[in-house]
This record gives C-alpha cells, structure tokens and sequence, in this order.
C-alpha cells in the first residue's frame, strides 16, 4: 500500500472535511454558522482556504471580516425554506400525518 504525501497537493481538502462542508446548506439549517465553525476548528489556514474557495463560496457562503462570521448571500432571492414549512396548509399536513400515524399504530 503507497501512502500519499497531501503536501503536493495544495488544493486537497480531506474527505470527511469535504463531506462535512458539502451537507451545510444554508437554507434548510438555522444552525449551519454553528455546524461551519464547529467543522472547521483546529483545520489548517491552508484547509480552510480551500474549504471557503472550493465548496463554501460555490454554496454562496462568505467570511465576512467586519462581524467576523460566515455569511449566506441568497442570490435566487429564495431566502430561507424553514418559513414555508410553517405556512397553515404544511401545518395541516403533519397534523394529518400524526393522525395517520397513531391511529395505525394500534
């Protein structure tokens, strides 16, 4: 088995680190700033370079230097989903499937 020296690779993000950064979106988790630090503490300047400039900023995600925290900039002008789950027909819904599944559950 050869080991791979990642020192001649500069632009290698590690795999977990990859599939970690890949799952954040923005739009579907209030907690993604939390779940981005929490991914990217203790990884190399370098790593996280890469990180923002591969996947991140792909994703709209920005480091913003004035508040010092990561920014999504919503360009489909979409904004979040998380309100649409909370309009009355989505609310009737699960009320419905919560019905269902407890009268089958007996």
């Amino acid at each position: 088995m050869t080991i791979v020296d990642y020192t001649n690779f500069p632009d290698y993000i590690p795999y977990e680190l990859r599939v970690k950064a890949l799952a954040i979106e923005p739009k579907l988790d209030i907690y993604w700033q939390d779940y981005l630090k929490e991914i990217l503490q203790g990884v190399s300047a370098k790593c996280r370079q890469n990180i923002c400039e591969q996947i991140l900023n792909r994703k709209n995600i920005f480091w913003n230097e004035s508040t010092q925290a990561f920014e999504y900039k919503d360009k489909t002008q979409g904004g979040s989903y998380l309100p649409l789950l909370a309009t009355p027909e989505i609310l009737d819904y699960k009320c419905l499937s919560i019905k269902l599944l407890n009268h089958y559950k007996h």
